[in-house]
């Protein structure tokens, strides 16, 4: 053979060599491989306990420390608001979760999704909350009572007689109620009057409550009036009821002259009269002098009538609570053998409010949509459950066309904020209207309402009133604003002493008294609503209550 075929295979020594170091080789990584087996950490251990505790802890201080409000404070289940992050122009929210059994995991839910893991085993989570509180004095509360009956007559007649309502004459009744000790003020409402018709078709009567001059003699100074015709009345005498609207508030001790008086066509009527005693009742002929006169009658006549109305009180100064957060301290332990404990303070950077209860929308996009209190619900729907026009919202002003309605329904007992940013583009429309019920105990409820509207070129007026038994509103407080800009309203209702205290761009107006009024379960929402064109809304706010 060649010297090259002699070389083409291993010798006997080299293969023995070979084999030895593969040998050698084989050892080392083997031994190497148990290193690192051993090295790993087991997942029971207290090492990787320590681990898994510190993430979760890290996750809660990122999204813990900006949290923009509070809604609940249970120590194992706290619910949060953050700011936006999914994009939808609301506050995102967080609620945390331990069932309080051992081993059981703490649940973390976002913005009502599926719940994730936060940490597999626990065995004790809590989370503590560092607050202050401030207390917002309203103070000067004038208490308005119910609508009632202030003066009546007759008390004891001893005859009786009626006069018709001739054309061009009118009777007035003089009138001085007796009002219950430390009253301030009062304000006719409404007034019955005992009538009949005379049958003569297109005839009119006026109502009215004219002033009343130092001698106790009626002037033409109107108070209120009302013109009805002749046909809404009944052949036999009967209380025939007139509302006056927008009459002012009169010292205690100030009388009125109740009149009714002929308006149109022939003989409108005939009133009731009887003979009493104290001033008897005023005549004007408006065809001859028009001059009221007391001594025209043989005997001394006294209208037949009811006058309703309320009266103010001074009532008691109060204050409402708000509640802030500083620092969340959280306290979670891992369950294993031994159990991992470990702990960390949170700042809340935000400050972030405690509510029991929370609506709101900026209206950057659909307020339908949002569920910022993470209870499955829609924050808001329209009144008219249809869809919400997204083609109405202009760069975060919504141009309203439709009422929206909070979701769900709920009681508010305790303090509510109620914030506005909104305006009334259009002189001669009926502007924009923001109902809500308030103070619910007892079988009893306030129902307030906000009303803006365009009153003058660039004027806005602003309307507090609260709603009585009937529906009708009592207007408790009236402010004009002088520009056309967006008025920021913001007022606080403060149950304990049935006042609410209204800001209107930054100015605080005197608090007011409310009364309260049957309680109505379908009234446990709030409706905002444009009652014409031309009403733009920024933002809506309703925060309920909030306690350490």
């Amino acid at each position: 053979m060649s010297a090259a075929a002699s070389r083409a295979g291993f010798t006997l020594l080299e293969l023995t060599l070979s084999m030895a170091v593969s040998a050698l080789l084989m050892a080392a990584l083997g031994s190497a491989m148990v290193l690192a087996g051993a090295a790993l950490p087991d997942e029971n251990s207290p090492e990787t306990r320590v681990l898994e505790s510190s993430r979760a802890l890290e996750r809660l201080s990122a999204d813990l420390e900006g949290a923009v409000y509070i809604l609940s404070t249970a120590p194992g289940a706290p619910v949060v608001a953050i700011p936006d992050r999914n994009k939808d122009a609301a506050p995102d929210t967080l609620a945390l979760s331990w069932s309080g059994v051992r081993a059981e995991p703490i649940k973390l839910v976002e913005n009502g999704a599926t719940p994730e893991t936060l940490l597999d085993n626990a065995a004790s989570f809590n989370a503590a909350l560092d607050t202050f509180t401030t207390s917002e004095l309203i103070s000067g509360v004038d208490v308005v009572s119910p609508e009632q009956e202030l003066a009546a007559y007759p008390t004891a007649p001893t005859r009786s007689d009626s006069l018709r309502l001739q054309s061009g004459i009118g009777y007035g009744q003089i009138i001085t109620p007796s009002l219950p000790a430390g009253a301030t003020s009062w304000t006719p409402t409404k007034a019955e009057y005992s009538i009949s018709k005379t049958g003569n078709t297109g005839s009119q009567l006026r109502a009215q409550l004219l002033a009343v001059d130092g001698s106790g003699a009626p002037t033409d100074t109107v108070l209120s009036e009302l013109v009805f015709p002749e046909s809404d009345l009944g052949k036999n005498l009967a209380w025939y009821e007139v509302v006056f609207d927008g009459a002012p508030a009169l010292t205690p001790g100030a009388s009125l002259c109740l009149v009714l008086a002929h308006e149109a066509g022939g003989a409108a009527g005939e009133i009731e009269v009887e003979d009493g005693t104290g001033v008897g009742l005023w005549q004007r002929d408006t065809g001859g002098s028009g001059v009221w006169e007391l001594n025209w009658s043989p005997w001394n006549m006294q209208m037949l009538y009811r006058l309703y109305g309320t009266y103010t009180s001074p009532g008691a100064s109060g204050s409402v609570q708000h509640n802030f957060v500083t620092s969340i301290s959280i306290d979670l332990t891992a369950a294993g053998d031994p159990d991992v404990n470990l702990g960390a303070m949170i700042t809340a950077i935000n400050r972030p409010q405690i509510v029991d209860s929370i609506w709101e929308a900026e209206f950057w996009t659909d307020p339908t949509a949002h569920d910022i209190n993470a209870d499955g619900i829609g924050d808001w729907v329209r009144s008219d459950a249809a869809p919400f026009n997204n083609g109405n919202l202009d760069n975060g002003i919504w141009k309203a066309a439709s009422a929206i309605v909070s979701s769900p329904a709920k009681d508010m007992t305790g303090p509510v904020t109620v914030k506005l940013r909104w305006r009334a583009t259009t002189l001669g429309q009926a502007g924009a209207r923001f109902t809500f019920a308030a103070d619910q105990s007892g079988g009893e409820q306030a129902v307030l309402r906000l009303n803006l509207i365009r009153t003058g070129s660039p004027e806005q007026t602003l309307t507090l009133s609260a709603l009585d038994a009937l529906g009708g509103a009592q207007i408790l407080q009236t402010v004009l604003i002088p520009d056309g800009g967006f008025v920021d309203t913001r007022m606080v209702v403060a149950p304990a002493i049935n006042a609410a205290l209204l800001t209107v761009n930054g100015v605080p107006q005197n608090a007011v008294g409310y009364t309260t009024r049957t309680y109505a379960p379908n009234e446990r929402v709030s409706v905002l609503e444009p009652l014409g064109s031309g009403v733009e809304i920024d933002s809506v706010s309703i925060r309920e209550g909030g306690t350490p």
